[in-house]
């Protein structure tokens, strides 16, 4: 039978508290940066904020990370369905954004905010959450249960 600790995404030479910090890291960062009041920064420039915060700490604990095996057909596959999936999820909101009348347009209401807010929201959010709850999170659980009597953290 298949268990989800089967499937061991963190590196085994790291205790789980030495591991927190990468896994959580982008997710504060974001969350961080999005608490920023729109007095101290404009919408665009607090989304661009948040792109480049968030990339550094994900550049921080790259190492960290560990995918599984990525061949010339999964890469394919993700390139050519990229553009799909984006178009399929982008288009509606995209759709919505231009039924606003000029006169309740807010000033968020820009192609540059709107494509970053985009982008964070569909590739980063989707990363960081993978690692963190996915990896991070489901690893650690599956330990406790397996050996209760060791700290969970």
């Amino acid at each position: 039978m298949w268990r989800m600790c089967d499937v061991d995404r963190l590196p085994p030479d790291r205790t789980y508290r030495e591991l927190l910090l990468p896994y959580l890291l982008p997710y504060v960062a974001y969350t961080g940066v999005g608490m920023l009041p729109a007095s101290l920064v404009s919408p665009e420039l607090a989304q661009g904020i948040k792109l480049v915060a968030t990339s550094a700490a994900l550049a921080f604990g790259w190492r960290q990370y560990r995918f599984g095996s990525l061949s010339a057909r999964h890469l394919f596959i993700a390139v050519a369905c990229t553009p799909i999936a984006l178009l399929l999820w982008v288009l509606p909101f995209w759709g919505l954004n231009t039924l606003v009348a000029p006169s309740t347009a807010s000033p968020v209401d820009s192609v540059a905010y709107f494509g970053l807010r985009m982008f964070n929201s569909v590739v980063l959010v989707a990363l960081f959450e993978e690692l963190l709850m996915r990896v991070y999170v489901v690893q650690c659980a599956g330990q406790a249960a397996q050996v209760p009597d060791k700290p969970f953290l």
